[in-house]
């Protein structure tokens, strides 16, 4: 498959409390809305937005606290990033749009449409970080006890992140481009002048992942009549840590919660497919968007 090099532009987008920075790559309406995963950023779509149909306008959105938008002090609960969303759609004037959220974007997505029901034409929700009940609560509990994230933060250059992550199990299986978009538009110049620190610090992702504790997103999702796809990965086996974001965080019965919803579920598929494969994450997203 091609892929088409495709640029966008930046909009900065002030919203309360946050400076949003929003992706747009120009072409023809309806738009597509990607929202990202937690700790990534919109710039990660880029492999993904190459093997669409070149003639689709489409809009990323860097999420607070991470890319190029601002990172005000935690706490990040998940209903202010939606709302951050819901502020960029009515300032783009965006309209009868595709919502397509990754993970914590899944989540986010859903939140936004909830809110602007009538700004929404469908959402695609790939591997959305809606867990079950249960689990949703014991994150709730254990706020104080779930330890920090521990991430190298400096980093010499973009290319030697990506060099290092390169052998990581999280990131072993990315498409290398996807990769290199990550590290590029994930790094900002450190304020000392001594090489690049990660746009989302360890602290901010850490508040982040506590946010989604709030347990009205269920009252959201059975409040959407839009047509829903939930794409849902490999399932979590007994045994497997939290912390292996290989598996899908997904709740399996999420579809029959929607009022009107289909899933699709790849099997094999690690809960970060859109970067490890772009073409699939394209067919996935073309398909369920058409």
């Amino acid at each position: 498959m091609t892929v088409r090099k495709r640029s966008p532009r930046l909009r900065l987008i002030e919203v309360p409390t946050a400076t949003i920075a929003v992706w747009e790559w120009d072409g023809d309406d309806p738009p597509l809305l990607l929202v990202h995963a937690a700790g990534l950023h919109g710039r990660c779509w880029d492999q993904v937005i190459g093997r669409l149909p070149a003639n689709r306008r489409v809009v990323a959105v860097d999420c607070r606290g991470h890319g190029r938008s601002s990172v005000p002090a935690p706490p990040y609960p998940w209903s202010h990033l939606a709302a951050d969303l819901a502020e960029v759609i009515d300032q783009m004037e965006l309209d009868r749009i595709v919502g397509v959220g990754h993970s914590m974007g899944g989540h986010l997505v859903a939140r936004a449409a909830a809110a602007r029901p009538a700004q929404f034409d469908r959402l695609v929700l790939l591997d959305p970080a809606i867990v079950s009940p249960e689990l949703l609560d014991l994150i709730a509990a254990a706020q104080d006890r779930i330890p920090p994230i521990r991430r190298r933060s400096r980093w010499a250059s973009p290319e030697e992140m990506a060099k290092h992550l390169a052998k990581r199990d999280a990131f072993r299986q990315w498409d290398r481009t996807a990769l290199a978009d990550y590290c590029h538009y994930g790094l900002r110049p450190a304020t000392d002048g001594n090489g690049f620190d990660l746009a989302c610090p360890p602290s901010v992702e850490h508040a982040i992942y506590l946010g989604q504790a709030e347990p009205d997103i269920y009252e959201r999702v059975r409040s959407i009549e839009l047509p829903v796809r939930i794409v849902r990965c490999r399932e979590r086996p007994i045994g497997a840590t939290m912390t292996d974001f290989s598996y899908s965080p997904t709740w399996p019965n999420l579809v029959r919660v929607f009022p009107n919803a289909t899933e699709q579920h790849l099997r094999g598929a690690r809960h970060f497919f859109p970067m490890e494969d772009p073409k699939l994450g394209a067919a996935v997203i073309d398909t369920a968007s058409a």
